[in-house]
């Protein structure tokens, strides 16, 4: 199946339940159910997915990285404007070697990560497949958000997308 398919299949099933427990739908459910019926293929390198996760790997690494590398490296050997490589700018109106090394090692961690994330990634239909995953996925997102209901629907579509999977290849 697609991406366009497994949506509308997990947002049919979703409205459903949501119907039959008189929640209304709201744009937050909305992107829990669209998160739940695309996360299986995860691990897919066709899909868009996959390609929106490369991304996210890469911003979220770079983003912790950084945070963690700027203030544990030690400051000093500042560099006169215009005579450094590195473009972390500080305050004082030259780039700081120290700031550089940060972000270039950031970019580096994240870089690597990435690409550990798109070849060390777990095989189609494996664990991603798993019904397992579903609840970590519905676990996390009622983390995240403190919305019981976004992880209710992000599990529910998680499951439509197994079980339509597993409907389509019955039938293909």
């Amino acid at each position: 199946m697609n991406w366009l398919q497994h949506l509308l299949v997990s947002l049919a099933l979703c409205h459903a339940v949501l119907f039959v427990f008189h929640v209304p739908w709201s744009a937050p459910l909305m992107a829990a159910a669209a998160l739940g019926a695309w996360f299986p293929d995860v691990d897919h390198e066709k899909t868009r997915i996959f390609k929106f996760s490369l991304a996210v790997v890469f911003a979220l690494a770079f983003s912790f990285a950084y945070v963690a590398l700027s203030p544990s490296i030690p400051a000093g050997n500042v560099v006169p404007q215009g005579n450094s490589f590195f473009p972390f700018a500080s305050g004082n109106g030259s780039f700081s070697v120290s700031g550089g090394w940060a972000l270039w090692a950031s970019m580096v961690f994240a870089l690597g990560l990435s690409l550990c994330w798109y070849f060390l990634k777990p095989r189609h239909r494996g664990i991603m497949h798993h019904p397992l995953m579903g609840v970590v996925l519905g676990a996390v997102l009622v983390l995240v958000s403190g919305n019981a209901w976004a992880g209710i629907v992000s599990a529910v579509a998680f499951g439509s997308h197994l079980g339509a999977d597993v409907v389509w290849d019955f039938f293909n």
